[in-house]
Parts: C-alpha cells; structure tokens; sequence
C-alpha cells in the first residue's frame, strides 16, 4: 500500500512540477510542502543515508542554515527575516528527496523530462503568438519589447527558460540512449524555439544568461568537434542573439537599458548601480552576520544607506550583494564555495578532449549553478522559495547522476 501510494504521488509531483511555477507563488510552495513532507515520513531512511553519503555537502549546508539562522536572531527585523531562513533546514530534504526519486527509476527521469520539454513547447508557442500579436492565447501582454505569456503581470517568462533549460538539456544528453527519434527531434526544436523566446522576451539579465549559457556550451566543444561544426553552432547562435535587435520594440528596450546600465555611474539614474551602493554599505557596517536574510528591504529605508530614489528594493538584484548584506562575509564564502567547486568540476570537463554526451550533460547542470550564482548577473531574491526550489534541483539532479555514474 505504502509503495503504491508513493507511485502516484511521485508521477504527481513529475508532471505538476514544471507547471506549477508558471502559475505563481501558491502552487510551487504547497507541491514543495508535500513533497518534502511525505518524503520525510516514507523515506526517511533512505534520506538519512543520503545525507550521510554526502556529509561534507549536508555540514557545508547545515552550517549555512545556522549561519542564517543567527543571522535572523540578531537583527533589527527578526519575525521577518525568519520567515526566510527558519524553514530554510528543508532543502536539505529537498535535495536528498530529488536523489531518492530519481537515482534508481529511469521511468521517473524520462516522464520529468517530457513534462519539462511539453511544458516548454506551450509556453514557448504561446510566446512566439504573443511576439506576433500583441497578446497572448488568453489575452496576457506586458508593454511593448516585453513578452508577458503565460506568466500574465509576473513577466518572468524568460528567466523561467533559462534557469530550467540547462537543466533539462542535461537530462536530455544523460538520458539520450532511452529515448526515440521523434522525442529527441521536437527536443531539439523545443529548445531552439525557447532559447529564441528567451531573445525576444526583453528581459535584460535572461537575454545575458543564455548568451551566457550558449558561450559555455561551445567553450566546452571546442577541441571536441570539428571547426566546420563549431562555425555553424557560432553562426546560428549569432543569428539567434542578433534577431531581437532587428525589431523596434525589443531592439530599443535591450539596447537603451545595455548601454543605460553598462555605461551610466550615476546613482541617480542607474538603479542597479544604486542599491549596489546600498547594498556594499549595508555589508560595510554589518560585516559578520549581515543585516539578516530578506531584510535588505528594509535596512536599505534607513537615512544612512540612502543613495537616490533606486537604492531601495525588495533586495539587491544581485546575489553576492545580497548575500554580504544579509548574511555577511561567512554566508557569502559558503555559498561561493559552491559556485568555486561547480566552476572548477566545469574546468575539468572543457580540459577534457574526449566528447562524451554523459560528460556534456553534466557540464550542462554545472552551468545551471554556475549562471544562478554568476556574481555579475542581475539576479532575483536568493531567500525567495521560488528561486530556492529552481537553484536546489539541479544539485539534486547533478549528485544523482554523479552518483549512478560512480
């Protein structure tokens, strides 16, 4: 009985996973609650020895969590910044449960790829009606060079794409062997056509991140395939990253804000630029422990860390300057030692002259934590649920492979 009900509960949790970011806050939090939840009392056992298995990665994390914690305890806005980091101990469930799953059923990894690949196809369709027509399937636009979809007033369509797509390209490579001509070549379209939503989708840091990404993948080809080959990979990407500025609207909006952000100092017109300033004051007085996770809104409405009219937000749209202003130096140096071993395991992938699909699937989820922590991105909320359940699952996916790979 106990084997049936996890059977149905697991193929729930594959299919509803995608989806369910598309559709907001709700959803995720509550599939993620069960999730961990069921896991936790059904498997146990099999999480206990998860977490023993890899001990230095569960220490690493659990001293993060009291890190946080304390951080929590000794700021100015405790309840609140507790709500971030008192249940922050579950994604360490999280990511044991993602192993459990998936580490010895390939029918789980196949059907939460195909869930992941068909969700990307609407999504992506429906954006590309969008780009054509002002509005989407249900009548959702944002303004013009912006793409709303599915998404509706949330306009995250982009970073939704390029925060997954490398998780599912990995998957793809891993799994290649089991699946069929027809799957494999809509995965191949599927992906194109979402990497051309991403260009399209006007928004500044998803546009940088795929390109991002796309370097990363042919750095990694190179000296494992032809010239020949390598030309055609550089020149269809340029086209790709190209198209959006042959078009007005997405055109004006990427390169008024490029060059805005890139080449403006002032504080008073450039908002990133400001509540980085904020941000690095905020760290410069609270050097040890920070201000406390998801306070930075809160901190930065203080006389003394005012810098204009932008430097105050829900948090400073880049990671490491979140982290430093939140949880201080030691919280920022655990979380980088995980960006530091993913971008040396990446190193020892490109050195490598021998290419091996499992090998590129791998570097594939490396880059996916590589982009996600990538210190000069803009970013969103680290101590937002939303970005946590995207930024875990491809620790879980890559250890689980790691592991059936050993």
């Amino acid at each position: 009985m106990k084997n049936i009900f996890l059977n149905y509960f697991n193929i729930f949790f594959i299919v509803v996973f995608f989806p369910s970011f598309v559709t907001g806050m709700f959803l995720p939090n509550f599939i993620y609650l069960l999730f961990i939840t069921i896991n936790f009392f059904y498997n146990f056992e099999k999480i206990k020895i998860i977490i023993f298995n890899y001990r230095k990665i569960s220490y690493l994390f659990i001293l993060f969590y009291f890190l946080i914690l304390l951080s929590s305890l000794s700021s100015n806005h405790v309840l609140h910044s507790l709500e971030s980091s008192a249940l922050y101990f579950t994604l360490l469930i999280y990511v044991s449960s993602i192993i459990v799953l998936f580490k010895n059923n390939k029918s789980y990894r196949i059907i939460f790829y195909l869930s992941g690949i068909i969700v990307f196809l609407i999504i992506s369709l429906d954006a590309l009606y969008e780009l054509v027509y002002g509005h989407n399937f249900f009548g959702n636009s944002a303004f013009e060079g912006r793409l709303a979809g599915l998404f509706g007033d949330r306009w995250v369509i982009g970073r939704y794409i390029v925060f997954f797509l490398p998780i599912l390209f990995g998957i793809f490579l891993m799994e290649l062997d089991s699946l069929n001509k027809i799957v494999k070549f809509f995965s191949i379209f599927i992906f194109f056509i979402s990497i051309l939503v991403v260009f399209f989708s006007g928004e500044r840091a998803a546009f940088i991140s795929m390109t991002f990404y796309l370097c990363l993948m042919l750095i990694y080809l190179i000296g494992k395939v032809s010239y020949k080959m390598i030309f055609c990979f550089v020149l269809v990407f340029s086209i790709m990253i190209i198209s959006p500025f042959m078009f007005d609207n997405t055109s004006k909006r990427l390169q008024d804000n490029f060059l805005k952000y890139l080449t403006n100092f002032d504080i008073n017109e450039n908002q990133y630029l400001a509540m980085y300033t904020s941000g690095y004051k905020i760290f410069s007085d609270n050097l040890i422990l920070g201000s406390g996770p998801n306070n930075f809104r809160y901190t930065c409405s203080e006389n003394k860390y005012y810098q204009s009219k932008y430097s105050c937000s829900t948090h400073p749209h880049n990671i490491p300057i979140q982290l430093l202003s939140e949880v201080g130096i030691f919280g920022f140096l655990l979380v980088y030692s995980v960006f530091i071993y993913f971008f040396y395991k990446s190193l020892q992938l490109v050195r490598s002259k021998v290419l091996n699909k499992n090998n590129f699937g791998i570097f594939s989820l490396q880059c996916s934590i590589i982009i996600y922590l990538w210190p000069l991105m803009i970013s969103g909320n680290f101590f937002l649920s939303w970005y946590s359940y995207i930024f875990y699952l491809p620790i879980g996916i890559y250890l689980m492979y790691i592991e059936n790979k050993d």
